[in-house]
């Protein structure tokens, strides 16, 4: 569905990005083909690195007209109570704001149950 949404809008509307899609390691790859399979015509630059190497130098210039999220099921079944779910859920939130999710802490303590 992510991938006809995008195609529609860029052979349909005119409107070819850039944009973002955020996905786990273990699915870069299914994506990656996926794209090349459906969307030929789409540029692909792949990007996998360690969070301290996140340098997006290519992409900080650029508007990104979407971001897409393949991980939402860590967003939509997040249960303060259950720490695994913020322990995944929290480097996802640093990598799209690491302004605002810099401290582990501070996170555990928004989500926290004692408030």
């Amino acid at each position: 569905m992510a991938m006809a949404l995008l195609a529609h809008l860029a052979c349909g509307k005119g409107i070819w990005g850039p944009r973002l899609i955020v996905v786990p390691t273990g699915v870069k790859l299914d994506w990656e083909t996926e794209f090349l399979k459906w969307c030929p015509a789409f540029k692909i630059l792949a990007y996998l690195g360690s969070a301290n190497g996140r340098g997006f130098k290519s992409l900080q210039d650029e508007e990104m007209k979407f971001l897409m999220l393949d991980e939402t099921h860590l967003i939509k079944k997040l249960e303060v109570s259950e720490m695994s779910d913020l322990v995944e859920l929290r480097p996802l939130m640093y990598f799209l704001m690491p302004h605002i999710f810099q401290s582990h802490q501070e996170f555990k303590g928004w989500f926290s149950n004692s408030r």
